[in-house]
């Protein structure tokens, strides 16, 4: 009776050992990951996986990736990996660029890079709003672009600057503080002693961009790309 007292012990304790890794598990979770290439022996020429916190995912074709916080299409060459912050998702980009929509009434979501960190708001908008634009990373300088819709705000690392770029020009906006970029502004996150030159690349890589999203959207969401495009968060 000994025996069978401890099997059934040894059972139950097994049993919630597993439902709390289960448990654990399914917290890790982020999202979803759809990766485009017309290598992939597949009807859409899309393979899906889950986002999990903690992976880091070289992207060798391009991606789009979905949060309750929105929506990011990934270039290929892009290198992230993304956390999950308790009440925030942040992406942490080694290189690379990518375009996103985020719904700041949905989630708060970050991207972080070596010279600083960009936010959507901490207090979310009642309504519901989008917020769209683009980045591009590199070893050197980030260069954020807000399109349209409401406001993020950028944190420069020690050494690094927040230089506005929208109209052509170079101006230092901030060094150590948080500061706030509005839909139609364009920035650089570098060191001050850069010149806006020094970025041209990365700032023509933000403009071919949009033309990576249209081709994304269509492969992988086709006939519900427009409803996907601002429901992030369906499916989850």
């Amino acid at each position: 009776m000994a025996i069978k007292k401890t099997s059934y012990y040894f059972l139950f304790v097994l049993s919630a050992l597993l439902l709390n890794l289960e448990t654990l598990n399914a917290a890790t979770i982020l999202g979803k990951v759809a990766i485009y290439s017309p290598s992939y022996n597949t009807n859409t020429n899309v393979e899906t996986s889950p986002l999990i916190s903690g992976n880091r995912m070289s992207f060798d074709h391009k991606a789009l990736i979905k949060i309750a916080g929105g929506t990011l299409i990934v270039n290929e060459g892009a290198v992230l990996t993304a956390f999950d912050k308790g009440e925030m998702v942040t992406f942490q980009v080694e290189k690379g660029g990518l375009y996103f929509r985020l719904l700041p009434n949905k989630q708060r979501v970050s991207v972080k890079v070596i010279q600083g960190e960009v936010f959507s708001p901490k207090i979310a908008p009642a309504s519901d709003s989008v917020i769209a634009g683009a980045i591009v990373a590199n070893d050197k300088s980030t260069v954020v672009e807000v399109s349209e819709g409401g406001s993020l705000e950028v944190l420069p690392s020690d050494g690094y600057s927040v230089i506005d770029i929208s109209d052509g020009k170079s101006k230092v906006l901030s060094s150590d503080e948080l500061t706030k970029i509005n839909a139609g502004q364009k920035i650089i996150l570098s060191q001050a002693n850069i010149g806006s030159n020094e970025n041209r690349g990365d700032r023509d890589k933000l403009i071919a961009l949009p033309a990576t999203i249209l081709e994304v959207f269509g492969a992988i969401c086709g006939a519900t790309c427009s409803q996907g495009a601002g429901e992030a968060s369906s499916g989850q």
